[in-house]
Formats: C-alpha cells, structure tokens, sequence
C-alpha cells in the first residue's frame, strides 16, 4: 500500500511539469531563495493531471519562487526562470513546476531511471524534520524519467 502511495505521488509531480516558452516577468527583481517556504494549502477544488494549472484547486496557491543555479554556475541567478506550487487533498500531495524556457533548447533524454542528472531536471526535496539532515529527493527530467 506504502509503495502504491508514493508512486501516485511521483506520477502526480511528473505530469505537471510545465515548460513554457516566456521569461520572468518585468520587474520580477532576482534575489535568491535558499530556503523557499510555503503555506502549502489544501486545494481550492479539482486537480486535473494534466500538465495545465487552470483548475480550480490551484487557484490562489503559493509560489516558491528566485530559485538559485548551482550548476553549472555557483549560487547565481539562471538563464531562465523556475516557479514551484504545492497543494494537497486527502489522498495526493500535488507538485507543479513552470519552468519558463525555450522547448527547444530544453536538455532531456528517454534513458533509464536514475541517469538524469545531465538532462534539465526539476527536483523536490522534503526535509520532514526541517534539521537539514535528512531528506526525501524526488526528481524528473522533462520526459518523467525520475531520479531519487
């Protein structure tokens, strides 16, 4: 059962990875978010897995936002922006991320599990304890290969 639960939950962040094709909007002034945090709400109404955010439960969520590259560059501003919003019900933790750039310049490769780290990726980390010592990585590149 344990294992059928976080597969639902890895699916539900796979499919809502977003790319886009715009760039930060104007006056969106980059300071870097080390530690983002979020009031993480439950959802306002349906989530459709659909790699599209207009349904009603994603209305009014938060937004992590001004994430830091650290690879290749170190602690520095990206080339392109990256928006991360979470929500939950009763059964999923829902994760969405809108990674603002060119398609065709996105990095991704159909390959196995865990051979990810050359691609672009989008990876969440939950540290349940908030010690910074111990953490759950969930990740995927664009096509949904996870790494972990």
């Amino acid at each position: 059962m344990r294992h059928s639960r976080l597969a639902r939950l890895f699916v539900c962040i796979v499919l809502l990875i977003i790319a886009a094709t715009t760039v930060a909007a104007p006056g969106d002034d980059w300071v870097a978010t080390y530690h983002p945090e979020m009031d993480i709400a439950r959802t306002a109404g349906e989530i459709e897995i659909d790699g599209q955010l207009d349904d009603p439960g994603w209305v009014g969520q938060s937004q992590a936002r001004h994430f830091a590259e650290h690879n290749p560059g170190d602690q520095v501003q990206p080339p392109v922006a990256t928006v991360a919003m979470m929500s939950y019900d009763d059964d999923y933790l829902y994760v969405a991320y809108i990674c603002y750039d060119d398609p065709d310049e996105v990095r991704a490769s159909f390959t196995e599990r865990d051979r990810i780290w050359s691609d672009d990726y989008v990876i969440l980390v939950l540290d349940t304890y908030g010690d910074q010592n111990w953490a759950y990585e969930i990740s995927a590149n664009p096509y949904g290969i996870q790494g972990d």
